[in-house]
Formats: structure tokens, sequence, C-alpha cells
């Protein structure tokens, strides 16, 4: 579920960074922290070794 809503959140923002008005050096990082959240994430699950 965690893994999900992550994703889901990065879907989001990398939508936003394209957007008018949004800093794209702020949303990218927020991005690398949402990264670094899927791959512990993907760890916790066993998806990644």
């Amino acid at each position: 579920m965690r893994y999900l809503s992550l994703k889901a959140a990065q879907k989001e923002l990398l939508a936003a960074r394209r957007e008018p008005g949004v800093d794209p050096t702020i949303a990218d990082e927020l991005l690398n922290g949402v990264d670094r959240m899927l791959i512990a994430a993907a760890q916790d699950m066993k998806l990644l070794k």
C-alpha cells in the first residue's frame, strides 16, 4: 500500500513540475525524496535486493 501511494505521489510531482508557476528545482528535490522512499519500500517488500 505504501509503495502504491508513493508511486502516485511521484506521478503527481512529475506532472506538477511542468505546470506554470511551479519551480522545477523544488519539484526535483521532492521527487528525489520520493524516489528514495520508493527504493526503501521496494526493499521492504523484497522487490529489490
